[in-house]
């Protein structure tokens, strides 16, 4: 499959988003101060670097009118090919559960409540790849009471645990 190159809205001339989830600056001329002096600057692919939170998304700095904007690669790469989110409550979904696989088809808006869904498909959720209770206990469909919680919510909990608790007295 070819990659394809497109500008980022609001960087034309100066950004492009890949479909193979790159970032990449395009060469142009910049003005150095009052003087009229200008500076050419040569393009390239921009480094990315993983953010320090717990999924490690992959970001990029985009520089325009003097200022640097930190921007998350996949929400870049939707963006340049697919556009603005209809809906503002949607995010940015990675199909694998890789944070940094930010190839156009591993990507789709979706609502939070079906990404948190993804992921414990995945087994990159962080407590919906347990197989444990805190105690120990073993998370079995005989052990285990599931409730709602809404908007496409549930929780956990150990009968083990639930029934130790009531039987706790004064």
């Amino acid at each position: 499959m070819a990659i394809t190159w497109k500008d980022i809205p609001g960087y034309e001339g100066h950004y492009q988003a890949s479909s193979d989830g790159r970032v990449r600056s395009l060469d142009r001329t910049v003005s150095m101060g009052r003087g009229g002096h200008t500076k050419k600057i040569r393009g390239c692919i921009l480094r990315p670097t993983v953010e320090r939170d717990r999924w490690g998304h992959l970001k990029v700095g985009l520089r325009r009118d003097g200022k640097t904007v930190t921007r998350r690669v996949h929400s870049l790469v939707m963006l340049a090919f697919v556009g603005e989110r209809e809906d503002p409550s949607l995010v940015t979904c990675h199909g694998d559960g890789n944070p940094a696989n930010n190839h156009l088809c591993n990507l789709r808006y979706d609502t939070q409540s079906n990404n948190s869904l993804d992921a414990v498909r995945h087994g990159t959720h962080p407590t919906g790849s347990k197989t444990h209770c805190p105690k120990n206990h073993e998370y079995t469909a005989e052990n285990t009471l599931v409730r709602p919680r809404g908007e496409g919510r549930f929780s956990r909990t150990c009968l083990t645990c639930k029934r130790a608790a009531g039987r706790k007295g004064p």
